[in-house]
């Protein structure tokens, strides 16, 4: 029988959502598809309101931090990832003694995990977590309005212990360059995973020296590994240029730049090593890639945000 572990709201929900909508009717709107949107926030900011990480806020500290980041959201073109991070005030604006990290894009896989991680990297303290989920239209010029283009917006607010100016501002480039990570492995999955399909396809008419078992074994893997048990974070074509004999006519393999997908877009990351990529062939690993194995699965040292 699995544990069930319980949590105790912070606030009673009707007092929540009637004193957020009262106290800030020119934030929230008071009817309409912009109002319904409101209160779908404020519900999801309840839910995540644990009275154990909230001692020391009140509820209208709460409503005040909640109407203030609704704000700051009011206008973002799609696409556009906002991200601020500042010290924490209450509702009379007295110091909360914690800052409060805010986020809002477009909502997308892997955005929690990575924020969470990046934080967790910098050996910041976290307090206090709401991640709503929120359906809104926004006009040509990225406003909040009943009609307009449709979008679901991830809006993260994370309270953290206090910290400094420099860190500040070094957190926030960092999860900016995690975001910007997060934006283009989401975007280009699809495309990854087509280059597997294409990978597939060529190893099952590949000329190879290599067994039909271990042919088979490798394609079966390469269906497995594209078949949602790996996340393709990044994809990218080198070309080693050979003579009839098999040998390496030069000792840099070409990236083929406009083959870069997700975080392997930028050509200046690099994936085997920390200096300037290509690497040089030792003749060692021109040896090894001379091989008649059909795949070579090698561990990178560059650190997944």
């Amino acid at each position: 029988m699995g544990r069930v572990v319980g949590a105790t709201f912070a606030f009673p929900k009707d007092e929540f959502e009637k004193r957020a909508l009262g106290a800030a009717k020119d934030v929230f709107g008071d009817a309409g598809d912009l109002g319904g949107a409101a209160r779908r926030f404020l519900a999801q900011i309840h839910e995540d309101a644990v009275a154990e990480d909230l001692e020391d806020i009140s509820l209208d500290d709460m409503v005040s931090l909640a109407a203030r980041m609704w704000a700051w959201a009011g206008e973002r073109t799609v696409g556009q990832t906002l991200v601020r991070l500042e010290p924490g005030a209450g509702a009379d604006g007295r110091d909360l003694r914690r800052d409060v990290l805010e986020i809002v894009t477009d909502d997308k896989p892997f955005l929690v995990d990575s924020v969470m991680g990046e934080i967790a990297d910098k050996g910041v303290d976290v307090l206090a977590m709401f991640h709503p989920l929120s359906n809104v239209t926004r006009d040509a010029d990225g406003r909040r309005s009943a009609k307009g283009r449709p979008v679901c917006e991830s809006m993260i607010q994370v309270h953290l212990e206090p910290l400094d100016p420099t860190t500040r501002g070094e957190l926030v480039a960092a999860l900016t360059a995690t975001l910007d990570d997060v934006a283009v492995v989401v975007a280009d999955f699809g495309d990854m995973r087509t280059r597997m399909d294409k990978a597939i396809d060529d190893l099952k008419t590949a000329k190879t020296s290599a067994s039909r078992e271990e042919l088979d074994e490798t394609i079966e893997f390469l269906r497995w590994l594209r078949d949602d048990h790996f996340a393709f974070f990044g994809a990218r074509v080198y070309e080693f240029a050979s003579g009839p004999d098999g040998r390496m006519l030069q000792e840099e393999p070409e990236i083929i730049v406009e083959t870069g997908r997700g975080v392997l877009r930028d050509p200046a990351r690099h994936v085997l090593r920390r200096g300037s990529e290509p690497a040089i062939l030792t003749p060692r690993i021109q040896e090894f890639l001379r091989e008649s194995s059909p795949i070579i699965v090698a561990k990178s040292n560059m650190r997944s945000r």
